[in-house]
């Protein structure tokens, strides 16, 4: 086996640190919408959420940033530092929909965002997340506390 498939095997170990610690600044969740006519919009909002572990790192921008290499990172963009690969395939962070009427954000100090860029390293990845125009939330009282 090469060093970075050895070190993948124990990379959540690694990364649950600052969990572990309590030093994570914010959950961060993954909210799943479905609506009941199957089509984007139309019906009945339901929202569902799951906590992202380990947690990942955030760093908020309180101003815009220019990148050499594209992209522009805007005010109110925050970056998920060290998401674990070994949890999470690429498909998932991108939040691509199972159905037609599914729609995927991630929830963060209960705003939505969507994504906006992704890096990819040996052992994680950072994502670049963007607030989405959308903040309204459908959760049942369980889960709003359960988030809290």
């Amino acid at each position: 086996m090469s060093l970075i498939k050895d070190l993948l095997k124990d990379s959540n170990s690694i990364l649950s640190i600052r969990e572990d610690l309590g030093a994570q600044k914010h959950n961060v969740y993954f909210l799943v919408r479905t609506w009941s006519e199957n089509v984007v919009g139309k019906g009945i909002p339901k929202d569902s959420v799951e906590r992202m572990s380990p947690a990942p790192g955030l760093q908020e921008f309180p101003h815009d940033i220019e990148q050499r290499s594209g992209g522009k990172i805007m005010m109110g963009d925050i970056r998920l530092k060290m998401v674990s690969k070994l949890n999470y395939p690429r498909e998932k962070l991108e939040l691509r929909g199972s159905s037609k009427g599914e729609e995927r954000f991630y929830y963060i100090n209960k705003n939505l965002y969507a994504v906006a860029g992704i890096q990819e390293y040996h052992l994680h990845y950072d994502l670049t997340l963007r607030k989405t125009s959308n903040s309204k939330v459908y959760l049942d009282d369980s889960e709003s506390r359960q988030i809290e």
